[in-house]
């Protein structure tokens, strides 16, 4: 009982240094029962790092995400042992002698006396019935927080339109990107589950702020948010006629500034796994001229599908950048103007 207890506790605190999350890695656990070695298990093994202290794992974290299959073995002494494979290991010949537990593909399992047995899933949204959920969680709020942010559900989010939520949502107020982040903010705050905090311009050195950063207590993974916005806001001290206008290309600036932010951070947190986000909340709208006068619905709607077209997709080239995630924010229907009144 006492080398399961050991076993479990090990597994829990390695997902803690290493968060399994955005791995295609099958994790390999034992404890062993007798002093056998493990180096001739299996073909192509290849021994990482031994007697590894939990500060020092993340340290070998590349290594463990470019392997396909890494065994880690428990030590008696709260150490690991690190060896990587190009293929799972023999998982019944390990179970003769050890404890054995993995990780493939989401699901954990058992290997007790070459018999293996599922355990069911306990921790929704985690990688782990042993890991912090984390990263599925904050990315299933991000997709909830579309409709509020389409209809302007959140009384915070209202106050970024002329005229509110009540109004035509034509125009921007001057600078609505701190009531967008405040808006965004409380909304994961309430809606991630587990214990993590949502904290607004985190700066990545003295003088880089990104406008949201998301941590979890219990785990080493971190999430870098930027946000942007497009359409048209009034200028300071506007007529009503004055706009600051952004397209596609303030997107592909929020992009690069991302992922700058990513590799400042990790460049002062080296130990710590890290997601970005870029959030594009998409007021566009055709032939706007000013905050009051109506449009057609084919000019209030005629970007509501048409998606953001980035120069450089660094989502495609790296996978600590997620897919750019935008939010079409509705016009108010019922106010549209009728076709003959187009402007």
């Amino acid at each position: 009982m006492a080398c399961l207890k050991s076993l479990l506790n090990g597994i829990r605190e390695f997902f803690r240094a290493i968060p399994p999350d955005q791995m295609s890695t099958t994790f390999v656990f034992i404890y062993r029962m007798r002093d056998d070695s493990v180096d001739e298990i299996g073909e192509g093994m290849e021994r990482i790092a031994t007697a590894l202290s939990l500060d020092s794992l993340s340290g070998h974290r590349r290594h463990i995400e470019d392997a396909s299959a890494i065994l880690i073995d428990v030590r008696n002494d709260g150490r690991y042992d690190l060896l990587a494979s190009v293929t799972t290991p023999s998982l019944e010949t390990l179970s003769e002698t050890s404890l054995v537990f993995v990780n493939e593909d989401g699901v954990d399992r058992f290997i007790i006396g070459g018999r293996s047995k599922t355990m069911p899933v306990l921790a929704t949204g985690a990688p782990s019935n042993f890991a912090v959920a984390t990263v599925a969680d904050l990315e299933g709020a991000l997709e909830k927080y579309r409709q509020v942010a389409a209809d302007v559900s959140c009384p915070i989010l209202e106050s970024i339109w002329i005229g509110c939520r009540s109004g035509h949502r034509l125009v921007l107020r001057n600078k609505p990107e701190a009531t967008m982040r405040r808006s965004l903010a409380w909304f994961l705050n309430t809606s991630i589950k587990g214990d993590v905090a949502v904290r607004s311009e985190h700066n990545t050195d003295e003088s880089k702020p990104v406008d949201l950063i998301v941590n979890w207590f219990g785990s080493k993974m971190r999430a870098l948010i930027e946000i942007k916005w497009l359409g048209d806001s009034l200028t300071k001290d506007s007529n009503g006629t004055n706009f600051t206008r952004f397209r596609d290309q303030r997107a592909q600036e929020g992009a690069d500034q991302l992922v700058d932010y990513m590799d400042r951070e990790r460049s002062t947190d080296p130990t710590t796994s890290l997601k970005g986000y870029l959030v594009v909340f998409d007021g566009r709208r055709r032939n706007v001229t000013n905050p009051s006068t109506a449009i057609t619905s084919e000019n209030a709607l005629y970007y509501r599908n048409k998606e953001i077209a980035l120069t450089r997709d660094h989502a495609a080239e790296r996978t600590d950048i997620a897919p750019l995630i935008r939010y079409f924010l509705e016009p108010r229907s019922s106010l549209f103007a009728p076709p003959s009144e187009s402007v």
